[in-house]
């Protein structure tokens, strides 16, 4: 059944095209930057662009029957989203989840909302 054209919505499998479109964008960018920052900057960037590019076209090419093909293609699409976040929001993640438990909520200095 087709849908008029102003009436269509993003689809679900809307993310395959952005990704191909990150790494075209990603590549026509890093083309036109100058050559003494390729060792440094665009290298990883255009890197980084085609990794989540394949790793978004390996799951999509992963049909689940069961439940290890459905953990399969959630990991692709679980480190596809890994490296599109930058290096130090993950760290900053990573961080954050390994510290230990500091004081409770309601006994946090500075806070107002004490109830």
């Amino acid at each position: 059944m087709s849908v008029i054209k102003a009436m269509r919505g993003e689809s679900a499998m809307q993310f395959i095209e952005t990704a191909r479109r990150l790494e075209l964008h990603a590549f026509s960018v890093c083309t036109k930057a100058p050559k003494r920052y390729a060792p440094l900057l665009t290298n990883r960037i255009f890197e980084l662009a085609s990794t989540i590019h394949e790793e978004v076209r390996a799951a999509n090419n992963i049909f689940p029957h069961n439940q290890h093909e459905a953990q399969m293609r959630r990991d692709h699409l679980i480190n596809a989203n890994r490296q599109g976040r930058s290096e130090d929001e993950q760290r900053l993640h990573k961080n954050r989840s390994a510290q230990t438990p500091g004081f409770p909520k309601e006994a946090r200095p500075g806070r107002n909302d004490l109830s």
